[in-house]
């Protein structure tokens, strides 16, 4: 049973998450808006959200599921945000807390090994299709743990093997891919090029193009956010790969985690705190 009042966190385009305590554990409550209907729709998002959680149960980068029921889910809560971490808050004056090379290209590592989980599950990949920082929490140590896989497809393979692309309704937003925008078949390279957008947002600090009438046009002609030539030259090389018109061309998740180990490995002691 959850113990006491729960305290309102937030909500999204269908949901709301409220926190509450179960067991002496703070834990996240999803459930369905007021003016959202429990449709079959509704439920089977919660229940791939599930099946997709409970399958990678135990990495350390992913939240972990604790409970479901029709259109209510249960998950480990983590008191802080990536975009708030990149961005700033809305309703507060502070000014962003500087963040060296050596815990951008860590955050960054834990972010694609969590995909690279949900990438490689048996019987997969599993995509996330909705990468954004805002999906993206850490824990007290900084440790980041992918969220809301609410929209996750899990694809379909061929009769030889190979996974077949899928098709989702064209999302907003300017962290997705290219190929969402126009409307093309998508595969897992989709979650490659928004995590490409969210490493830019580490060192830009800001989100990749401003939200008005003309970002998908900007995207779709082959345009990308602007790159500092003082920045990591390795970071920037694996975003910018990252950033590929062609899906195909783009590294794949094992891949961008190798890049990001060996960056980490070759930094001097000092850069996690300088």
């Amino acid at each position: 049973m959850l113990e006491g009042k729960t305290e309102f966190l937030g909500k999204g385009y269908w949901r709301e998450v409220r926190l509450a305590t179960y067991q002496g554990q703070d834990v996240a409550i999803k459930t369905l808006r007021d003016d959202q209907e429990e449709t079959d729709r509704n439920k089977e998002r919660h229940r791939w959200e599930a099946v997709a959680l409970d399958l990678v149960s135990d990495h350390p980068n992913i939240v972990h599921l604790l409970g479901l029921c029709e259109c209510d889910m249960i998950t480990e809560y983590f008191p802080y945000y990536m975009d708030v971490l990149l961005m700033g808050d809305d309703s507060s004056s502070e000014e962003l807390v500087e963040l060296s090379i050596g815990e951008i290209i860590r955050m960054a590592l834990q972010a694609a090994r969590g995909i690279q989980a949900l990438h490689e599950m048996p019987g997969g990949p599993v995509v996330h299709a909705d990468l954004q920082p805002r999906q993206l929490l850490l824990d007290e140590n900084g440790v980041v743990k992918v969220n809301d896989l609410n929209r996750c497809r899990f694809m379909a393979r061929d009769s030889s093997g190979e996974p077949c692309p899928f098709y989702i309704s064209k999302g907003n937003g300017v962290w997705r891919s290219p190929e969402e925008y126009a409307g093309e078949g998508l595969t897992e390279k989709l979650d490659i090029y928004s995590l490409g957008n969210i490493f830019w947002a580490m060192l830009g600090r800001k989100p990749p193009f401003k939200r008005d009438d003309k970002y998908k046009a900007r995207v779709l002609r082959g345009e990308r956010p602007k790159v500092d030539p003082s920045w990591h030259p390795e970071f920037v090389q694996l975003f910018t790969d990252m950033w590929k018109r062609d899906p195909r061309e783009r590294p794949n998740a094992r891949e961008v985690v190798l890049r990001l180990e060996m960056m980490y490995a070759q930094l001097p002691p000092e850069s996690e705190s300088d």
